[in-house]
């Protein structure tokens, strides 16, 4: 029980310390790591060449790939 609670007093002081940014990327990062969990997902939001070059340009691909782990 005292370990939650210390644990509870660090996230709070995390949370409310960093900038909407940092709040920003960790968000992405979490969803993005559930997200690598689908194939499908993967397929749409990892840098292909056959994705990127044309004829599909799958420009937003360039933004969401540092998001997703893959290893």
């Amino acid at each position: 029980m005292k370990n939650l609670k210390h644990t509870r007093q660090q996230l709070d002081t995390v949370v409310g310390t960093n900038s909407c940014f940092v709040k920003f990327l960790c968000v992405g990062v979490c969803v993005g790591y559930f997200l690598s969990f689908s194939d499908r997902a993967m397929f749409s939001l990892c840098v292909l060449p056959g994705n990127v070059l044309p004829p599909n340009f799958w420009i937003w691909t360039y933004l969401s790939h540092n998001f997703v782990e893959v290893s």
